[in-house]
């Protein structure tokens, strides 16, 4: 089987954490994960405010073997 005759992996939509002070909204509105993606955020911090203005993507670790 080829890589043509795969379906194509599933895309997930994450939105960025509200900021914790009322401030102006985010620039980050969503970002497109596949399955094995997660989304590290950026956040600025000024005059009381916080809020995310950036993010990476990064592969996400691989899942710890069950304890025993």
């Amino acid at each position: 089987m080829n890589s043509a005759d795969q379906p194509a992996p599933q895309k997930r939509i994450v939105h960025p954490p509200s900021p914790e002070t009322a401030g102006p909204e985010t620039s980050v509105l969503s970002v497109f994960l596949d399955e094995d993606e997660e989304v590290i955020w950026h956040w600025t911090h000024r005059e009381g405010r916080s809020v995310v203005t950036g993010y990476e993507i990064v592969k996400r670790p691989p899942a710890a073997p069950p304890a025993h």
